[in-house]
């Protein structure tokens, strides 16, 4: 406990903007004397995601889950094509829907890369934020209708008084 009071904190995030908001995704330890195997391993709590530490050859230090692979090519093909292309976004080809970010490691040509299934970064983080966008349509789409009848209503009412007085008019 010792060591790990003395050593300093490596921090990482990466804050991008999605469709439902902003989503960050970041990793925290205090003791530098973690395996890096251990490191990749905990960064993401659920067992559904893809950690990798990779060299600038793109040849694998960690990854998570692990593999034996010796390059991100041979680990995910997907997520090397997506990586070539960019520093973040979507993994196209991925056989569940995924979205990546990369980091650099300071002080190294290392680069820290993961990726999440979009079902787990995108959804609603608990209770009431499930259900409320929900309600909220339901309210916004009953109005609407009554809206629309009411509407339909008061025009029909108008079409009425309009046949009501060209038919006085007409008679008298």
């Amino acid at each position: 406990m010792e060591r790990a009071r003395r050593a300093s904190p490596a921090t990482t995030s990466q804050s991008r903007p999605a469709a439902s908001g902003r989503r960050v995704l970041s990793a925290d330890y205090t003791d530098a004397s973690l395996a890096l195997d251990e490191l990749v391993e905990h960064t993401i709590s659920y067992p559904e995601h893809q950690v990798f530490l990779v060299d600038s050859a793109e040849r694998l230090v960690a990854a998570s889950p692990e593999t034996q692979a010796v390059t991100l090519a041979q680990a995910e093909p997907e997520l090397a094509r997506a990586f070539a292309a960019g520093s973040h976004g979507p993994v196209p080809g991925a056989s569940t829907a995924s979205t990546f970010t990369s980091a650099p490691v300071p002080g190294t040509s290392w680069r820290l890369l993961i990726a999440v299934p979009d079902k787990r970064l995108y959804a609603s983080i608990a209770g009431w934020t499930l259900f409320v966008p929900w309600l909220v349509f339901a309210l916004v789409t009953v109005l609407g209708v009554l809206i629309g009848a009411l509407a339909g209503g008061l025009l029909t009412l108008h079409v009425s008084v309009a046949a009501t007085l060209a038919l006085a008019l007409a008679i008298g």
